[in-house]
């Protein structure tokens, strides 16, 4: 229940903070390093020995992100890079040392389960504070409440597949699959809203699918390579 907590609300409140005061797409890049703080804390923990494939897939989604994204990542009036980054790191810390954790909390447990735990307990904690911050939240229209439940039965089926994912993956391999967000983020911007995509998205997606077949490889060898 506690890595709910932290899962949907002190990591989803830092990075909706940082966007407050630095562009979306910078705050997405900065927060792609989650799989580098992931592997530092796995490290740490003695969890996780990379090995250079490892360290490649890692490097190259990350790069990949920065190349879709940064030409959208400029700094305009009002813009605080400092206080943007601090709180976009400071998800990025939560959401690694959640990684961590929880590959030990979930171990022989039903993902299913799991999620209804988390997401119950986030939901406790969370909700005397949305009531705090929303007081108005009686006068929602039927539409934004059906459009609440959308989001929250998404954020439940994306749950419980980074939960079977940890029970199957290092903790380091299931956060570089984050990186595939922001590319499919900019595919959608392009078929449904319009949005030009330049060669350097296709960098991007070169590199970030690159990286997690380097991944990938290292998940299928039991990580010995």
């Amino acid at each position: 229940a506690l890595v709910g907590v932290f899962q949907f609300g002190v990591l989803v409140g830092l990075l909706n903070l940082a966007v407050v005061y630095i562009p979306s797409a910078l705050a997405t890049i900065l927060f792609s390093t989650i799989p580098v703080a992931t592997l530092l804390v796995a490290v740490l923990l003695g969890q996780e020995r990379p090995t250079r494939l490892h360290l490649a897939g890692i490097v190259l989604t990350v790069a990949g992100v920065v190349a879709a994204l940064g030409d959208r990542a400029g700094l305009g009036p009002g813009d605080s890079l400092l206080f943007g980054a601090l709180a976009t790191f400071g998800s990025v810390l939560t959401g690694a040392v959640c990684n961590v954790t929880f590959r030990k909390i979930i171990a022989g447990r039903p993902p299913i389960a799991m999620t209804a735990v988390a997401m119950a307990g986030a939901s406790v904690a969370l909700t005397p504070l949305s009531l705090w911050q929303a007081p108005e939240v009686s006068a929602y229209s039927a539409k934004i409440w059906i459009f609440l439940g959308i989001v929250g039965a998404m954020s439940a089926v994306a749950f419980s597949g980074w939960v079977w994912a940890l029970k199957h993956a290092e903790a380091s391999a299931v956060a570089s699959w984050l990186a595939i967000g922001p590319i499919v983020a900019a595919l959608l911007d392009r078929f449904v809203l319009g949005v030009a995509l330049g060669p350097m998205f296709l960098l991007g997606l070169a590199l970030v699918v690159a990286g997690l077949v380097a991944v990938a490889l290292w998940v299928a060898t039991g990580g010995s390579r």
